[in-house]
């Protein structure tokens, strides 16, 4: 008799969980799908937690919060009081780790944007391999299409392009300074 394994349930605790579970291959924003995702993106004033630009030039924003209190605090700016005309928006989105999302009253959104929920599901798949992970999203709540949405235009998105590729360039600098720094450390133990 096959003994049946229990599956693993694993919430997110970092804003950089949530982001990368939302953007890797085969996730609700793939970034092998869409035009541009960039993570903590500052575009129309104000800094985004992740901007996805699909294909016909539609932006969605989602912002990332881990627990109730930050998104209670977050939703007395002002930027979610009003909709700006300067930003390109179609939708937003919070997205939450699975455990916070679910506590949330959808009255405390505001209208027009989503819910999604995110978590990691261990799957056992035999006795050799174990446990395989699993990335979940689920929209809890659809966004509704913000009223000012416009395409991205042209020079937004060469910004968009340009602010990765500075971030890249400076991650990228940070871990080679690092690398040589250990190869320094180990030279001249």
């Amino acid at each position: 008799m096959a003994v049946i394994q229990p599956t693993i349930i694993s919430e997110f605790k970092t804003e950089g969980e949530i982001q990368h579970a939302l953007i890797k291959r085969g996730a609700m924003f793939d970034w092998t799908k869409n035009e541009v995702v960039a993570i903590n993106t500052t575009i129309g004033g104000f800094e985004s937690d992740l901007i996805v630009v699909n294909k016909n030039r539609f932006m969605s924003e989602v912002e990332i919060k881990t627990s109730l209190e930050d998104f209670r605090r977050d939703r007395l700016k002002k930027r979610w009081s009003t909709n700006s005309t300067t930003e390109p928006r179609k939708y937003f989105y919070y997205a939450f780790p699975r455990n916070v999302a679910l506590k949330i009253d959808l009255n405390e959104l505001p209208k027009s944007s989503g819910l999604i929920a995110v978590w990691d599901e261990y799957r056992y798949v035999g006795l050799i391999n174990g446990y395989y992970p699993v990335t979940k999203s689920m929209v809890l709540k659809t966004p509704e299409k913000l009223p000012c949405f416009r395409r991205v235009n042209e020079s937004e998105l060469v910004s968009l392009y340009r602010l990765m590729a500075y971030r890249f360039h400076s991650v990228s600098e940070k871990h080679f300074d690092h690398m040589r720094d250990c190869r320094f450390a180990i030279e001249n133990r």
